[in-house]
């Protein structure tokens, strides 16, 4: 359950775009929402944004390895 809302958490972008749209100064721009707008809003960067993507996505595997190691050893 704790991997799950961990990964959840760093894909939160439909919230803070209906909600804030990146808020006060881009206080409350999240990766998933900062990706969205580098790819599609005003100057489309394709590269840049499947770069940060990537970079979510090795965020999101060290959150899940380090959170399994950590369950694994609670089980002995």
């Amino acid at each position: 359950m704790v991997v799950t809302l961990t990964i959840a958490s760093f894909k939160v972008y439909d919230q803070m775009y209906m909600i804030t749209q990146g808020g006060p100064g881009n206080a409350t721009i999240t990766l998933v929402y900062y990706i969205y707008n580098v790819a599609f809003v005003n100057t489309p960067k394709y590269g840049y944004a499947s770069a940060v993507a990537m970079v979510l996505f090795i965020l999101v595997l060290i959150v899940t390895i380090i959170q399994f190691r950590g369950s694994s050893n609670d089980d002995t």
